[in-house]
């Protein structure tokens, strides 16, 4: 194993990134090394980039593929070996299906739950604490639910 390997999964490890991700990390820059038949340690933004040309348009990887590569290139330059340089300029994440994956949303889950069809609050948050299922309103929408099953003829 080259210390770099070493290096990168000691990283992962004291930062508690599942086995998987481990994995997976590990042959992205196992890939990109392969790529350019050098050591990352000398490889730079501009065959970071180019890797990244090549994986869209040459091997037309989809996004999500793609994404992968990219966490590792900025996990192993940006934590690893404490590179100097913007990663975020020189690594930037990917737009995936029209939304930066850098973003969070910073709405909670259940405030799009009004805005389905058929609701009837739409554009209204949804505040979780606000909602209550009690015991009567659970009734009496079983009581009424008619299951599709039921009309069945023998």
């Amino acid at each position: 194993m080259t210390p770099l390997r070493q290096r990168i999964l000691e990283d992962m490890q004291v930062r508690n990134l599942s086995p998987l991700t481990q994995a997976s990390y590990v042959q992205q820059v196992s890939l990109f090394a392969r790529h350019f038949k050098k050591s990352p340690e000398v490889l730079g933004p501009d065959e970071i980039r180019s890797y990244q040309v090549y994986l869209t348009n040459e091997k037309k990887l989809a996004p999500a593929s793609v994404l992968i590569a990219v966490a590792a290139l900025r996990f192993l330059y940006k934590v690893t070996l404490h590179k100097d340089w913007s990663v975020e300029d020189i690594i930037p994440a990917l737009n995936w299906g029209g939304h930066d994956v850098r973003r969070v949303n910073p709405r909670p889950r259940t405030a799009h739950l009004n805005d389905m069809p058929g609701s009837r609050n739409p554009g209204k948050v949804c505040d979780s604490s606000a909602t209550k299922n009690t015991g009567a309103s659970i009734n009496r929408r079983a009581k009424n639910h008619v299951s599709p099953l039921s009309h069945r003829s023998a």
